[in-house]
């Protein structure tokens, strides 16, 4: 028996069995085979398996019994021990418990709050993943459970073995027989600020579910209901659709009130399954920010009153609302949800950074047209006049609109209501080539800018907020 305090911890549970393989197993690491095991196809699975002698021996070996053939005496686990199973290696046999072999680092023990200010490439080449990640799955046995997880074994950096080399090339993986895999970062983040490089996966095939996908952001562990901030690229009615998921909700039939959803769909790149693009979550006072390569994709108001407004899509953003109030810090959120399918997605270690942002960072916002693409600024109005996208304004004390335009104009500024009407919050006039800056000096959650010139044609010149 072995002197080591986590293996002795591990070695002292409830054995179903002992014993000692009686060939080796395939070279991959994911098989053991034992000519005792001569019950039914299936008998073992779901059990876990530890080995106590041989290369990888010691509680790193935990595994799960995902398949058993009684014909050839051959276990398949759920993932690799690291390479192959040989013969004479003694093993023991158990069932799972929800509570893990606590490993103790001092490192993590010695000022964490110093440790966990921020997660980069560097860190990751330092100490590896799981010092700064803990990871669950919920397996699909016949049953709903939720077990702890080394963060290591199910994501990694993909490294070109010719080079050595791995640029941005990741891989998470959920394996078959598991509902999930999810990874959590250790230290939750007030007002976090995560950078993602990521390719999404193809989620089209038919034996994925529904409801299967990709998350990406932030959440306060699974769905109690306590916060989410995250992407969501997830495939519904045999269709995929990314969306932005924000609020303190719970599943439908769970708790008392579901997500709020934002649908961006429209503005994905087509080639969002092919090529790594640069995803941005960001945690603020009020307002969260989601981000693709470097443009605002959506943002969400987290007016915390009990009401809300329908969503209003882009482009050339979404913008909704959070009704209730969020946790005041939430850990970062990567989970793969397979439904009991292998699924894999290109998300690089390399390319997850985690910092603290600030609580409400200053910003300047060109204005768009209404669900345009084109800024207001440049836009050539021939007749009648041009109303602007929506700018989040809620919980920004100070508030500056700017607008110019070669021909006199009015402006209309039109302030939103949570019962969806647009309300005129002010209307003011400019003369021709004189920049105008309004302050706004009441509150609103959403604001519009519908410029009416004098005379035509009238080129705006520049339509911009800067809110601090």
């Amino acid at each position: 028996m072995s002197n080591e305090i986590n293996t002795l911890a591990t070695e002292f549970q409830p054995f179903i069995k002992r014993s000692v393989t009686s060939a080796a197993g395939n070279l991959g690491g994911t098989t053991l085979v034992d000519a005792t095991l001569v019950e039914a196809n299936d008998f073992w699975n779901g059990m876990a398996v530890m080995l106590r002698t041989g290369d990888y021996a010691g509680p790193t070996s935990l595994r799960r019994v995902v398949d058993f053939d009684s014909a050839t005496h051959t276990l398949t686990l759920d993932h690799t021990v690291g390479g192959q199973i040989a013969i004479a290696v003694q093993y023991v046999m158990f069932f799972p418990t929800i509570q893990p072999v606590q490993l103790t680092d001092p490192d993590l023990e010695a000022d964490l709050g110093s440790f966990h200010n921020q997660f980069g490439w560097c860190k990751f080449l330092h100490y590896g993943l799981d010092r700064f990640f803990i990871g669950r799955q919920i397996e699909n046995f016949g049953g709903y459970r939720e077990l702890p997880i080394t963060v290591s074994d199910y994501w990694r950096q993909v490294i070109n073995d010719a080079t050595g080399v791995g640029g941005m090339a990741g891989e998470i993986r959920s394996p078959a027989n598991y509902v999930s895999t999810a990874v959590y970062s250790r230290r939750a983040w007030q007002y976090g600020h995560l950078v993602c490089h990521a390719t999404m996966p193809d989620l089209t095939p038919i034996g994925i579910p529904n409801n299967s996908g990709l998350f990406f952001g932030f959440e306060n562990d699974s769905i109690g209901g306590t916060g989410i901030a995250s992407f969501y690229w997830v495939k519904l009615g045999g269709l995929e659709f990314m969306v932005c998921i924000i609020g303190s909700g719970t599943w439908a039939g769970i708790g008392d009130t579901p997500w709020n959803w934002i649908d961006v769909t429209a503005l994905m790149p087509a080639n969002i399954k092919t090529a790594l693009h640069i995803w941005e979550v960001e945690l603020t006072e009020n307002l969260v920010g989601f981000y693709l390569d470097g443009n605002p994709v959506a943002y969400s108001t987290l007016n915390n009153g009990g009401s809300e407004f329908t969503a209003i899509l882009g482009p050339p953003y979404s913008i909704g609302s959070c009704n209730r109030p969020i946790a005041a810090a939430l850990p970062s959120l990567l989970e793969l949800y397979g439904q009991g399918v292998e699924l894999t997605a290109n998300v690089s270690p390399y390319g997850w950074r985690l910092s603290e942002g600030s609580p409400r960072p200053p910003r300047v916002v060109r204005m768009y047209r209404w669900q345009n693409a084109n800024r207001l600024a440049g836009t050539v109005i021939a007749a009648g006049n041009q109303m602007s996208h929506p700018i989040p304004t809620y919980g920004f004390p100070n508030k500056t609109l700017h607008f110019q335009c070669n021909q006199a104009f009015t402006v209309t500024l039109e302030a939103l209501m949570h019962t969806d009407n647009w309300r005129i919050y002010d209307t003011f006039n400019v003369a021709a080539n004189t920049l105008k800056s309004y302050v706004m000096e009441g509150q609103a959650t959403l604001l519009r800018a519908t410029i009416s010139p004098a005379a035509f044609p009238c080129t705006v010149n520049d339509a911009e907020a800067v809110l601090a």
